[in-house]
């Protein structure tokens, strides 16, 4: 339930929350560096309704807001099975309770290892967010705690040194937006209960009607903690991590945008396959054409340099060096009548290091969608080619799935893929969607490894989901 009267959300069952810039808390996806540049600033629904299929990125119970004039208050409370990497008991230390060191996300539980961690963990998790509105600033407040019954543990490699350990974590923040003149500032600090604080702020100022910028600072701690947040940034833990991000987008006539933005960051920590401090830098250019409301042409390139741990090293002591990966991409997008439309790319990926060289991934796709007259149904299908050389060259393109269900496969080794998606509506009450896909692979005898490996060079997939609305 939204807005009615004084109670702006009231949420039962399973829901998302998020807060501020999503530092304290902040649960579900949020946008990350795009050629969207300007959007930089989280601006969430503070409690909305959970859409996804994924088993525990969200929070199952209850969680209010209520308004008091300038004043809105969120309570929540949330308690869930999650799935994990348990650890049992050692029966031969008297002193192990027993653990886990992940949450597993992949929502599979078809083997005995994945049934075993199936729901294994109770999670926890209360806290309320307060804040102050007037027409030019807002200020928050947040307090959230998160608690297992069993303990989290990390390993003991060096880039973990400052990870959460523990049954009991609780996050507090300060979160504010205020208008000067036109630009608007907004941020958030925040601080784990082991002391370590997270901040970021930032700036986005309309310089012309044309012209538009964005600037943004944050500066996470090593040791900052957090279980549920989606603040921006180069890495998705909101932690070990500095940086400064600028973005440009400029309407030089009708129908024309440039938008470009750069960003540097460094992490004053090891990271996972990063064994030493280390800094990158990122920054992308497109320039978009659009002639109508159903037609879109952009070019872009992206370049991102990192430094990480030279894959292929063969010593002892792993180096860390400089690695680039250059995406090229030339993007189509138009409509052919009424009730059919198409996408084309092409996209080219270049990646280079000290050891391997240079490889390069190619992918070239072609769209077409069309919709029934009276919308009764929808057929959406891909047929694309690609050719990659290397894992560090791979090549993602977003696919549309069956409700719910995000896709963003990677393309690997060569080959060719087709998939199409039906989405029958039968009458009000009832929707159907299928989804075929189909892989060959021109340069491989098996794919995948383990319990998942298939003998022979082609995958196939097919999902069937039913919706029934009472």
């Amino acid at each position: 339930m939204r807005n009615s009267g004084k109670w702006k959300a009231v949420a039962l069952g399973d829901y998302q929350a998020s807060f501020g810039q999503g530092l304290t808390f902040g649960s579900g996806m949020a946008a990350r560096k795009s050629a969207y540049v300007l959007n930089v600033r989280r601006n969430f629904q503070t409690v909305r309704p959970y859409r996804s299929v994924n088993e525990n990125e969200f929070l199952r119970g209850a969680a209010v807001t209520y308004a008091i004039k300038n004043i809105e208050v969120t309570l929540l409370g949330s308690r869930k099975y999650i799935s994990t990497n348990y650890r049992n008991i050692d029966t031969l230390n008297s002193d192990d309770e027993g653990g886990f060191s992940g949450i597993q996300l992949t929502g599979l539980h078809r083997t005995q290892t994945e049934i075993a961690n199936k729901q294994n963990v109770l999670q926890t998790i209360y806290g309320t967010h307060a804040t102050y509105k007037t027409d030019e600033f807002d200020v928050g407040i947040t307090a959230v705690s998160t608690l297992y019954n069993k303990s989290f543990q990390v390993g003991d490699e060096p880039y973990q040194l400052y990870s959460f350990e523990g049954k009991q974590l609780t996050n507090m923040g300060v979160d504010y937006q205020f208008q000067l003149r036109n630009s608007n500032v907004f941020g958030e600090c925040s601080r784990s209960d082991n002391g370590a604080f997270a901040n970021i702020v930032g700036l986005t100022i309309p310089l012309h009607q044309s012209l538009d910028m964005a600037f943004l600072y944050r500066n996470y701690s090593k040791n900052y903690q957090a279980t549920f947040t989606n603040a921006f940034g180069e890495n998705s833990d909101s932690r070990n991590e500095e940086g400064i991000y600028s973005a440009l987008s400029w309407k030089p006539k009708r129908g024309w945008v440039l938008n470009m933005y750069m960003d540097m960051y460094r992490s004053p920590w090891l990271r996972y396959l990063t064994d030493a401090p280390s800094h990158g830098t990122d920054y992308l250019v497109e320039l978009q054409y659009n002639p109508n409301k159903q037609s879109q042409f952009y070019i872009r390139y992206r370049s991102e340099q990192k430094t990480k741990n030279q894959s292929g090293n063969s010593s002892v002591v792993d180096h860390v060096s400089p690695q680039q990966r250059q995406q090229y991409r030339v993007h189509a997008q138009y409509k052919i009548s009424d009730n059919l439309s198409g996408k084309s790319r092409l996209e080219s990926v270049v990646y280079v290091n000290q050891l391997s060289g240079s490889k390069q991934g190619v992918l070239l796709f072609q769209d077409m969608q069309y919709t029934h007259p009276q919308k009764r149904y929808t057929l959406v299908t891909r047929a694309a080619i690609f050719s990659v050389d290397d894992y560090n060259a791979r090549v993602y393109a977003t696919e549309q799935d069956v409700l719910y269900q995000y896709s963003v496969p990677l393309y690997q080794n060569s080959g060719i893929r087709f998939y199409a998606v039906a989405h029958i509506k039968a009458n009000k009450r009832l929707d159907v969607w299928f989804k075929y896909s189909h892989t060959q692979y021109s340069n491989v005898a098996s794919i995948s490894s383990g319990l998942e490996k298939v003998n022979g060079n082609v995958l196939s997939d097919l999902r069937v989901q039913v919706r029934v609305v009472f």
